[in-house]
């Protein structure tokens, strides 16, 4: 197979030499990522972060698309004769996501004042793409054509990047900037999803007068969620997530939903474990004489790049001309990384060096913002042949 790209060694050199004597402005990069993340913009609601980002990068020369889910992608013509790259990061927010209001402690720390989330999950990413392109355009680096992603609704079921159109997309390497994990580590996979919704109905009772004519739903429920243990399956996982039922403490509840997912790498494995788990309770329920309806949700494809591929050594490449110790870890969970590999994409996963995702005590650092804006531009300048 024709590789997608060669390394260049001679002209990687040059460009690192000239990314080396370019310094980053640390208040630019911390004002842009504040001003990100006070911009709410929860799933579902990330137009006012949308207007910004399309208000600031037409400011840079550059040209913008957006598709019908609410995708944003930015475009820069290349200067060199370079493969299109791709830079990828959401626009939404996990809840609480509303009226973020970040501090800054004398260390450099950035968090929420503990009421929301902070919004690195993943506005650093997003600061380390603008703020790297800005700084090639205004210093007139060679570049190669650059192509970015914005999307819409990554936090609930990759549902922005789902609705991406491979012919929307020109680029055939790319890197998604919302990573776990330490600086210098990048990921090369990210797990597939299987979502379900259990719905269990029982029979309705008295509870004080005849609880024996009831049926209970929900013991049912709790029943066989014991009889198939979440956690860890055999290299997969599996969680309960949601338990909804019952009308009234005086009434034997009827019904209940139970909600969850599985996750694995190979589908073979996912699948599997969905047949063993949809066995189990069908089991479970049977003998508390109620009934189950099982109804698969939206989930997501897995994707894996080939062991020491051409993407991955460069990559690494890139990472240690940034000073940084490249490890590479495995992605348990999916990003929009799983919907461009769709589309014969080569992407590599960057970590950020935020902690705390998805809680009230999310937080990162003005140095990691720095640092993550220093690979996203040393990714954008290397020179690659064709």
């Amino acid at each position: 197979m024709i590789s997608k790209y060669n390394i260049n060694a001679k002209a990687m050199s040059y460009s690192y030499m000239q990314k080396r004597v370019i310094m980053f402005d640390e208040q630019k990069i911390l004002a842009r990522f504040l001003e990100l993340v006070k911009t709410d913009s929860p799933s579902g609601s990330e137009g006012a972060v949308r207007e910004k980002l399309i208000a600031e990068f037409c400011k840079l020369g550059c040209s913008y698309d957006v598709d019908k889910k609410g995708n944003l992608k930015i475009e820069l013509p290349g200067t060199i004769d370079a493969p299109v790259r791709l830079f990828s990061a959401h626009m939404d927010t996990v809840e609480p996501g509303w009226g973020v209001k970040p501090r800054v402690n004398g260390r450099g720390v950035i968090t929420s004042d503990g009421t929301t989330i902070l919004g690195a999950d993943d506005k650093d990413g997003i600061t380390a793409i603008w703020c790297a392109l800005d700084k090639v355009i205004s210093n007139n680096i060679p570049h190669p054509p650059i192509e970015i992603l914005f999307s819409v609704c990554e936090e609930a079921n990759l549902g922005g990047a789902k609705q991406f159109e491979g012919t929307w997309i020109k680029s055939r390497v790319g890197w998604v900037f919302d990573g776990s994990g330490k600086l210098g580590a990048y990921y090369r996979n990210g797990v597939g999803k299987t979502g379900y919704r259990f719905e269990i109905t029982g029979r309705a009772a008295h509870s004080g007068i005849c609880p024996e004519k009831g049926l209970n739903a929900l013991i049912a429920a709790s029943d066989a969620m014991l009889s198939f243990q979440p956690g860890h399956v055999d290299g997969a996982t599996v969680n309960y997530g949601t338990v909804k039922g019952g009308t009234a403490d005086n009434i034997v509840p009827e019904k209940v939903v139970v909600t969850g997912e599985i996750r694995a790498q190979e589908t073979s494995l996912r699948r599997r474990i969905e047949t063993e788990l949809e066995n189990s309770w069908r089991r479970t329920i049977g003998k508390h004489s109620c009934t189950l309806d099982i109804i698969h949700s939206d989930g997501y494809p897995a994707f894996s790049l080939p062991p020491c591929s051409p993407h991955q050594k460069l990559t690494e490449t890139v990472l240690r001309s940034c000073g940084l110790d490249p490890e590479l870890l495995e992605f348990k969970a999916g990003c929009d990384a799983n919907y461009l590999s769709v589309f014969g994409i080569d992407v590599c996963i960057i970590a950020t060096g935020r902690t705390g995702n998805h809680t009230t005590g999310e937080s990162t650092t003005v140095s990691n913002l720095n640092a993550l804006t220093d690979i996203a531009y040393a990714l954008m300048i290397f020179l690659i042949k064709k």
